[in-house]
């Protein structure tokens, strides 16, 4: 249903010109996609077509033309000429870090540690994947002079599975910055909180 509509408005417009449409000529199919693309304006109108193109192809066991010149250029110019810049989320910054935790204080258990989770995660430039697999276990937690270490057993950027260390120091421009509030005082209660073993995200 999504490719008919597409695939239709090329096949009329070629057969207006006088082309065959079963299977459409290369270079009526490039000249439909030009005009698309001045007249529609967006980067998506050259896409859809094509989309619907490669499955009316497939369907009736015609040569792809997807990959051909005369559909690539089209795409890339409208992709040049309208895409947007790359939307992102903003990034999670230290001080909403510190407003979650604080937040969380008077709360249940529950709370604090998807607090902690945070924090955590935070602290370690770790993915989702990552704080699964932080740990206050002996061999995964160690609490030293200047911070805690977390050992990550595996991690994506490990590729040879040989497990990484990860510091969070002490800092005391962190501190005052952040009136008083210690990562590593919270990550040390929150191991207190939970028991002093198993994972942090629970």
């Amino acid at each position: 249903a999504q490719y008919k509509n597409p695939f239709l408005k090329l096949a009329l417009w070629v057969a207006l010109r006088g082309g065959r449409v079963d299977p459409p000529d290369r270079t009526n199919v490039a000249r439909y996609l030009t005009v698309l693309v001045v007249t529609r304006r967006n980067q998506s109108a050259a896409e859809v077509a094509v989309r619907s193109l490669q499955y009316v192809c497939w369907l009736n066991g015609w040569n792809s033309l997807s990959s051909a010149p005369c559909c690539q250029i089209p795409m890339e110019a409208a992709k040049r000429a309208f895409a947007g810049p790359t939307k992102k989320a903003s990034p999670l910054e230290a001080w909403m870090v510190v407003a979650i935790v604080r937040a969380s204080i008077d709360g249940s258990l529950w709370k604090r540690m998807y607090a902690w989770s945070i924090l955590a995660a935070f602290m370690c430039l770790g993915r989702y994947s990552d704080l699964c697999r932080l740990r206050f276990d002996s061999g995964y937690f160690e609490v030293h002079a200047w911070g805690i270490r977390f050992f990550l057993d595996k991690r994506k950027p490990d590729q040879q599975y040989k497990g990484q260390w990860i510091d969070v120091a002490r800092n005391e421009m962190a501190a005052v910055a952040f009136d008083g509030f210690s990562a590593v005082d919270e990550l040390l209660a929150a191991r207190v909180a939970l028991g002093s073993v198993g994972p942090i995200l629970r």
